[in-house]
């Protein structure tokens, strides 16, 4: 629900595109969407 607010707010603010992706990064990801490297995180 956090980032559907923050992209509301930021597309009032003139902000564009900006979307809310359901699922998150993981959905992104998965999705194949651009992903830049780094280290993995400790789980």
């Amino acid at each position: 629900m956090r980032s559907a607010l923050a992209a509301q707010t930021v597309q009032q603010m003139g902000l564009e595109p900006v979307c809310h992706m359901a699922g998150g990064f993981k959905a992104w990801k998965a999705a194949g969407g651009p992903v830049e490297g780094g280290k993995p995180r400790a789980e």
